[in-house]
């Protein structure tokens, strides 16, 4: 689609569009974003993000701000011993699409992200931040303009203690 080739093919998780189709982002596995400004056929821009030791195989969810500079760019938890993922420790970072810089780090306690966002995605203005999290443990939502957590959802998505590791509060059992 956008003609764009490179020697080693990454494994491309999500993508998301910029609302006035200008932009495309792609997340992959190598704990990156690329972007490509449509109006300007070859040229890409790479964030690259911390490496972790986290899970490989999962999505990592990418979404593109409506009306700003930001993407959002969620990590899967730290893998501990076993195979086995620490509970609540999943990130979402805030980048600058133009510069690739980490603006903010959501995932504290606060946050309350008990598994990996594997969806995110801007509210049409630009205002709110959403993210389904894995093994049902619900959906959260952050005020782009103070980044506090607004509202979370856990009615419905409630996962089954010792078996997915959540239960309806969101909160990872250990």
């Amino acid at each position: 689609v956008t003609g764009v080739q490179t020697c080693a093919l990454p494994i491309f998780w999500r993508a998301d569009v910029s609302a006035d189709e200008s932009y495309v982002s792609v997340s992959s596995s190598y704990a990156s974003i690329s972007t490509w400004a449509l109006d300007i056929p070859g040229v890409t821009n790479i964030a690259r993000l911390p490496l972790r030791n986290e899970e490989h195989k999962r999505a990592h969810a990418v979404a593109l701000h409506p009306l700003d500079d930001l993407m959002a760019y969620s990590a899967p938890p730290v893998i501990a011993e076993r195979d086995n993922y620490r509970p609540g420790s999943s990130v979402i970072y805030l980048v600058s699409r133009t510069t690739g810089d980490i603006l903010r780090v959501l995932g504290g306690a606060s946050d309350d992200i008990a598994t990996r966002p594997q969806a995110l995605r801007f509210s049409p203005d630009g205002r709110h931040l959403a993210a389904v999290l894995s093994s049902g443990c619900g959906l959260r939502v952050w005020s782009t303009v103070s980044w506090e957590l607004e509202a979370k959802d856990d009615v419905g998505y409630g996962g089954i203690a010792g078996k997915d590791l959540c239960c309806r509060s969101g909160i990872m059992e250990t």
